[in-house]
């Protein structure tokens, strides 16, 4: 389930999404697996972990990793950690979806509880897209620069079906917790 939905400036995301789309982004290679691209029923079925994406994993592989301090993954790693410093959350991903990037439908459900979905668009030409409570597909198109979106993932009845699709460069870092309240301390740092 959706809880908010908003866009937000901040000087430390913005500097840093600059600072990432200023890479040569060109040598950052996205693991790909083709799967199916969606369940035969959002009902029946349940996906916890997507079959299809073409995404880079911050904190993985696929792109050139500078050792030290001051290098790609040292910059990124602090980055993500200085969002949540002090609050009780774990990372869930940090993800760079390039042109034609995306992660096709999975519902989260081995995570129950709270996330934070911030995410960068530089165009703007990129989605979200979730099953509602009445089984229709929502699109929540990303505005140009950052977003964030606090979701309630649940199991069974209470699953969220969920897919997100890049035409343009798009980052997207996640928090997870049991507690709403946690979450919350992340979004009023923003």
């Amino acid at each position: 389930m959706i809880i908010e939905n908003n866009s937000f400036n901040n000087t430390d995301f913005n500097n840093f999404s600059n600072w990432f789309v200023g890479l040569d982004l060109s040598e950052f290679l996205p693991m790909v697996i083709e799967g199916p691209e969606r369940p035969d029923s959002f009902q029946n079925d349940d996906w916890r972990l997507p079959k299809s994406f073409k995404t880079v994993d911050l904190f993985g592989e696929g792109y050139p990793q500078e050792p030290g301090k001051g290098g790609i993954l040292d910059t990124i790693y602090t980055f993500i950690q200085s969002i949540s410093e002090g609050i009780e959350t774990q990372i869930g991903l940090a993800t760079y979806y390039p042109t034609g990037g995306h992660i096709g439908w999975h519902t989260n459900s081995n995570f129950l509880g709270y996330n934070i979905l911030l995410t960068y668009s530089q165009t703007g030409d990129s989605f979200f897209e979730y099953v509602n409570s009445d089984g229709d597909i929502t699109r929540i198109n990303d505005p140009v620069g950052w977003s964030y979106k606090i979701t309630e993932w649940g199991q069974g009845a209470d699953k969220v079906w969920h897919r997100a699709h890049a035409e343009c460069n798009r980052l997207t870092i996640t928090f997870f917790s049991k507690e709403l309240d946690n979450i919350m301390e992340i979004k009023n740092k923003l």
